[in-house]
């Protein structure tokens, strides 16, 4: 057995050498792990709907390799649009804020940027960035000092311009669509363009499938064009059953401004949502590592892609151009 020692423990030398044992772990990187930066992402919508799920793709591409926490918080406010729903999941949100402690917000779609952002975040101190706002975002109070985004635009005049060139005597227009917070803020902001573009507009905006199959009915016999932008807030909502439907009663050109739309529409040109997620991953590393968030530049989508469904196209006698033909893809249907 080992004698013990007579001679006093220096507790100098003991706590000298815990402090340069933490030294050298630190400076080696041995047993201790940086804390991840962290990230709530607030979809307005819900898993499964075509924009959203790009945009998610986007920000976990950009941050594929890096040391960040991504949480994802679903609203579900599209198959839910009714007001008292909309602010519990608001209050919700703010709860999940709260507790997370993220350092940095990422927020999809108006529902988002009208319930959450603007009443909560867009004061700070916690940075916010947002996407899928369509066109403006003056009436949610935004962009501050601390919120920073890219908006929707969709290129309605386009396809509408296309589609008058082989209908010039088109003046009737039914817009044909879910009723939400979306298409009532696109209502507003389009009417006068569907006016300058010749055309007189009128709206079937629903929430259930079966209205949405009676409203498509009554378009074809008095419309001359028919707009149709999303269904994700369109209850009971059965795709084949629609493709179906409109493939037996198609008799006008109808057309959107979303890819998913295309199974029910002859012609579309639609937005690159990937876009904005890859665009809102890249500014959220930079604020991550630094960057101000009141210096990120206030940006719009760019990219478009056209889409013809010639299986509809021949059911009601529409013969695009070649030009057109060559610049659109194939659909699925």
């Amino acid at each position: 057995m080992r004698k013990p020692s007579s001679t006093p423990a220096n507790p100098f030398v003991s706590k000298f050498t815990v402090v340069l044992l933490m030294v050298v772990l630190v400076m080696t990187g041995c047993g201790l792990e940086e804390e991840p930066d962290k990230v709530l992402f607030i979809n307005s919508y819900y898993p499964g709907f075509h924009s959203t799920d790009e945009y998610l793709k986007g920000i976990q591409k950009a941050f594929e390799g890096s040391n960040i926490e991504l949480r994802t918080f679903n609203m579900d406010t599209k198959r839910n649009p009714q007001v008292e729903f909309i602010e519990g999941k608001a209050r919700e949100v703010m709860k999940e804020i709260h507790s997370f402690n993220p350092d940095l917000i990422i927020a999809s779609d108006d529902n988002a940027a009208k319930y959450v952002v603007q009443p909560h975040l867009r004061n700070g101190p916690t940075p916010v960035l947002f996407c899928g706002v369509n066109w403006t975002c003056w009436q949610y109070d935004l962009p501050t000092p601390h919120v920073r985004g890219i908006l929707e635009v969709l290129p309605v005049r386009d396809v509408i311009e296309e589609l008058k060139k082989y209908y010039p005597q088109a003046t009737k227009l039914t817009v044909l669509s879910e009723l939400s917070t979306t298409e009532l803020k696109n209502k507003e902001i389009l009417d006068p363009l569907y006016k300058e573009l010749g055309l007189t507009p009128s709206y079937a905006l629903v929430n259930k499938f079966d209205d949405w199959k009676k409203e498509f009915l009554i378009a074809n016999e008095s419309a001359d064009l028919i707009f149709t932008f999303t269904h994700g807030a369109i209850h009971d909502w059965q795709e084949d059953e629609a493709a179906e439907f409109v493939l037996q009663h198609i008799k006008k050109p109808i057309f959107t401004v979303e890819e998913h739309m295309m199974p029910y529409c002859v012609l579309g040109f639609s937005k690159v949502a990937r876009e904005q997620g890859d665009w809102i991953g890249a500014r959220a590393l930079e604020v991550l590592e630094g960057k101000p968030i009141d210096t990120v530049e206030m940006t719009k989508n760019k990219l478009t892609r056209n889409f013809l469904n010639r299986h509809l196209a021949e059911k009601i006698g529409f013969t695009p151009s070649k030009e057109l033909i060559d610049s659109c893809e194939a659909t699925r249907h």
